[in-house]
């Protein structure tokens, strides 16, 4: 199996044909991540991302508004997948405390206590989440109040 290394950016185009493949990138250096293509006996390409965890539109990672009250996973809008995942659960770590919620929104309560808390608190999530095939999966992430 021939495995090639290619880099993910906001403009990759990759071109597989017979046993060559042909690449460009283009895009900020800095923003670029290192990804694989699989070439199998069969000449066909299997690729595989990760998504990302998101709070509102602020992805994991970043800062986020306190008024946005919903979480989602989904791929980056770089990435040519359009799968749909289901959150079924959430864990919350604001100061060391735990809140648990079932589905994908903040309760009433909780999203009250966020927003009373100070700019610069970190927030930590653990979700738990099927994908189209209704395989449960985990995915953690974490947001600094703006």
């Amino acid at each position: 199996m021939k495995t090639l290394i290619f880099f993910l950016a906001s403009s990759c185009h990759i071109v597989l044909a017979g046993n060559q493949i042909h690449q460009s990138v283009s895009g900020d250096p800095d923003q670029i991540s290192v990804g694989h293509i699989h070439n199998n006996p069969e000449d066909s390409v299997n690729t595989e991302w990760t998504p990302d965890l998101y709070w509102g539109v602020s992805p994991s990672g970043n800062q986020a508004e306190r008024f946005h009250t919903s979480f989602y996973v989904k791929y980056a809008s770089d990435i040519p997948v359009n799968e749909l995942f289901t959150i079924r659960s959430l864990e919350l770590n604001v100061n060391g405390r735990v809140a648990y919620i079932s589905g994908s929104r903040l309760t009433d309560d909780l999203h009250k206590m966020i927003y009373e808390l100070p700019s610069g608190t970190t927030i930590y999530c653990y979700a738990r989440y099927t994908d189209e095939k209704g395989i449960m999966r985990i995915i953690e992430g974490e947001w600094e109040l703006k």
